[in-house]
């Protein structure tokens, strides 16, 4: 899965609930500017960030 858009209740919630899913892997996310993008993937161990919302939809390994 892709993030788009991990602002204080997306960080808060909807990240934490879907790495608790069983098959649910978090492969990127985006936000609004790349060093908060790059926050959030550290925080969560996200391996990949984009700068740009269309690149996470274009990347194959994000559904």
């Amino acid at each position: 899965v892709g993030v788009v858009g991990a602002g204080a209740n997306t960080a808060a919630r909807h990240i934490p609930l879907l790495q608790g899913i069983d098959g649910v892997e978090i492969v990127g996310v985006v936000n609004r500017s790349e060093s908060s993008s790059s926050t959030v993937a550290k925080r969560f161990c996200i391996p990949k960030t984009y700068g740009h919302w269309e690149q996470a939809v274009a990347d194959r390994d994000t559904n």
